[in-house]
C-alpha cells in the first residue's frame, strides 16, 4: 500500500499514493515489486482538498496503481471525461 506522504527527494509535487516517481520508478523498478499496488484512502479529506476526487484517481492510475482504495461510505465516481482523457 502506499500512502499518502510526500517524499521531496522522490516527488516533492504528489503524495506516494499520487506520485509516478514514487509507485512505479521506486516501487516496481527500482525495488522490483510485481505484486498489487494499493492506494491509502483516496477519499481522505487531505487528498480530495488539495486535488479533488476525479484529479484524485486520474493521477492514482497514472502513477502505477492497481487498485483505489476508497473505504468511506461517500461515492466515488469518477467522470467519463475524465476516465476518457486519461486512457490514451
Amino acid at each position: 500500500m502506499v500512502g499518502h506522504l510526500v517524499n521531496g527527494q522522490l516527488d516533492p509535487d504528489a503524495p506516494a499514493s499520487l506520485s509516478e516517481p514514487t509507485a512505479t520508478g521506486l516501487l516496481r523498478e527500482e525495488l522490483g515489486w510485481n505484486g498489487v499496488v494499493i492506494t491509502d484512502d483516496l477519499q481522505a479529506t487531505a487528498i480530495t482538498s488539495a486535488f479533488g476526487t476525479n484529479e484524485a484517481i486520474a493521477r492514482a492510475i497514472e502513477a502505477g496503481n492497481d487498485l483505489l482504495c476508497s473505504p468511506t461510505n461517500r461515492s466515488m465516481t469518477p467522470t467519463s471525461s475524465v476516465m476518457s482523457s486519461r486512457s490514451s
